[in-house]
Order: C-alpha cells, then structure tokens, then sequence
C-alpha cells in the first residue's frame, strides 16, 4: 500500500522496503547540488569539485544499499549497485567531454590537460566484468555511458571529433554477445543521422546481431540509408489544398526538409536552406519542406512568418496525423529536423551531414554531385 502526505510516500507490506529505498535514492540524486561558479565553463579546476560531489553521493548511495541489503531481493540489489555506478561514471564521463569538447578547435584544452593530470584521481567508479554482460542491459545508462566513456577515452584525449563509424569499430571489437547487439544497435539507430555514419556498418553488424528486434531496426535503417534505392512514393496536401505526389518531380534532384512549429533545431537550419534554395533556384533542383504540425492553421501561420519554410519551397503538410503519418515511417524519420536527397531517377541519395555544422558545404557538394551525375 502507498499512501501519500505532503509530497512524502510511505509505504507498507511485504515489498515497501523494495520502494522505500528507491524513494531515498532519489532523494540522494536529488539534493546533489551541481551549482558551479560563474567560470566553471572555462575554469577546469572546478573538475575536482564536481567529481567531489559525485563521489559523495556516489558513497551516500552505495552505503544506503547495503543498510537494505537484507531487507530487498539480491537481484534488486544487483541491479541497483550497477545503476548507481552507473550514474556516477556517465555523470563524469558526461561533464568532462561536454566542457573539453567546447576547446576542441583551439591550440589548447585545458580539459584534456586536466584529466590527462587527474585521470587515476577521477578513475571511473566500476569497470564492467566482462564483455557480455547482459546485466547492465537492464540499465537505461549503460548505452549513454559507453559512449561518453569512448568520447573521453577515444576522442578528447586525441584531440579528434567523434565519428560514428569509429565508435561502431570500437563497440564492435570490444563487446560481444547481446550486448554488442545492443549497443551497435543504439549506435547505428541514434547516429544514422550524425557525422560519420557509414552504412556499411549496418550490413556488417547484421552478419551477427541476433535479436529479431534489433535486426528489424537496422534493416529499417538499412532501407533508407542505401543510396540507390527508390525513394518511398509519397501524395501530400499543399497549403492550397492540392495533391502534390514524389513523381511529379523526377527529372529533378530533391531535399525532402522535415519540421515542426517550435522545433528549434528546424528555425536553426531555415536560414542556410534558404541560401541554397536561392543558390540552386533556376537548377534542376526542388526543396520540399514537409511540416508534421497538427494543426493546419499553426502550419500556415509559420509559412506566413517564414521562420522554418520560404516561399521557394514545395510547402506540404501531413493532414493533421503529425509523426504518424506513414511517410515518417516510410523515410526512417526519428528526429528533427531531416533532411533527405532524392536523386533525379528517384533514388535515395547519399545522406547529408547536418548543414548547421558546416553551412551546408557538405549538402550543397552532394547536390552538385547528384545533379551532375
């Protein structure tokens, strides 16, 4: 039974103990306090304090655990030593590279610097056991900690980005068994839109991913990743009501654009697509920008503001079904903004990187390409 009294639970029978020590947990993670100087952005010697307070409740937590060690099921409490751990080593793996990374294009990083000096002193709290340990599947931060972990490690320390296809090489030699499926599987699914993606990677890791589900994931992947496949046919409303189908525009190279109203991400990029779509206006080329806003008058309010559309674009909308429309579906669409080639035959393209990350240098030589081929 749970009864509650001014935000406080109290529970009873035979498994409040089991609930009871995730509400202290909480408590712990709760009043770790993160609040840094003014500086801290720039200033590496708050590091030690940061990972000060970490340890602190790191110990706070583990030491709770144990005073509950009789009193819950040894598989609960397996569970939850790794998820503390867990939080403490992605929290420190998380701070040093999101800082160290904003140094990455200057002479020094004084980040790198520091965590080269106090890198046994700042030690992660736990190494995994062995390389197919499928209990830390059971925790949402084992995927996020790999990662930063291999940002860290692999990348601030050698003074490089990060590269999808070199963490995939990395995760795929390192791991085995279900959680390599598991981990390449995040990797390929949260990156197939980041720099470095190869879709190569996908192939080769469905020569030995196992889980139905997973493999289900990457051939979707697979699918809208593969230049030279056929773009998936689509018929959308544009704002004057009308049917505008893919196939109207073959002959042409296409930059299906998608967004939604307040997606900052989306306003971000509007300005460089607007420069390209006057760059390549009297070209064989088309923009369609397709808004999944739910609500149409929304949608036609933003086109009137030109904040994530211009009037050069092919303007479509997904009839009110939002993300559920089936061209999301068809065209693997996780995240926005997208933005999809089409070539002249109606083929996929070759996956464009982010133009926010280059001013679309990369988007506008993939075009060129693809027109002049």
């Amino acid at each position: 039974m749970i009864n509650e009294k001014n935000g406080q639970y109290f529970f009873s029978g035979r498994s409040a103990p089991e609930y009871e020590i995730q509400q202290q947990l909480k408590k712990i993670e709760d009043s770790f306090d993160t609040s840094l100087p003014m500086d801290y952005d720039s200033n590496p010697k708050y590091l030690a304090i940061l990972f000060f307070r970490l340890d602190t409740c790191l110990n706070r937590s583990l030491s709770l655990l144990k005073d509950y060690k009789t009193l819950i099921p040894q598989q609960l409490n397996d569970l939850l030593k790794i998820d503390i751990r867990l939080r403490d080593a992605d929290g420190k793996v998380r701070f040093m590279y999101s800082r160290a990374n904003k140094f990455l294009d200057s002479a020094t990083n004084p980040y790198a610097e520091e965590y080269a000096r106090y890198k046994k002193r700042f030690s992660y709290s736990f190494e995994y056991p062995e390389r197919d340990s499928t209990t830390f599947l059971l925790s949402y931060i084992f995927w996020d900690y790999i990662i930063y972990k291999y940002k860290v490690d692999s990348c601030l320390s050698r003074h490089r980005r990060f590269n999808v296809h070199d963490c995939y090489l990395y995760e795929n030699s390192t791991f085995s068994g279900a959680v390599r499926d598991n981990l390449v599987t995040s990797l390929l699914w949260e990156g197939k839109q980041a720099p470095g993606f190869v879709a190569d990677d996908i192939t080769n890791s469905l020569t030995y991913v196992k889980n139905p589900d997973f493999r289900e994931l990457l051939k979707r992947i697979n699918s809208r990743n593969t230049t030279g496949a056929i773009a998936p046919n689509f018929t959308l409303e544009n704002k004057d009501n009308k049917l505008v189908n893919l196939k109207q525009f073959k002959g042409k190279v296409v930059i299906l654009d998608f967004w939604f109203t307040g997606c900052g991400a989306c306003r971000d990029l509007a300005p460089i697509l607007f420069k390209l779509e006057e760059k390549f206006q009297n070209q064989n080329v088309v923009f369609v920008s397709i808004s999944i806003d739910k609500d149409k008058n929304r949608w036609l309010g933003s086109l009137k503001e030109n904040l994530y559309s211009s009037p050069l674009s092919t303007n479509l909308y997904t009839g009110g079904k939002g993300d559920l429309h089936p061209i999301i579906t068809h065209y693997d669409v996780s995240g926005f903004p997208t933005l999809i080639l089409i070539d002249k035959n109606g083929d996929l393209g070759p996956n464009p990187k982010d133009p926010r990350t280059d001013n679309g240098k990369d988007l506008i030589e993939k075009i060129e390409k693809t027109l002049n081929n």
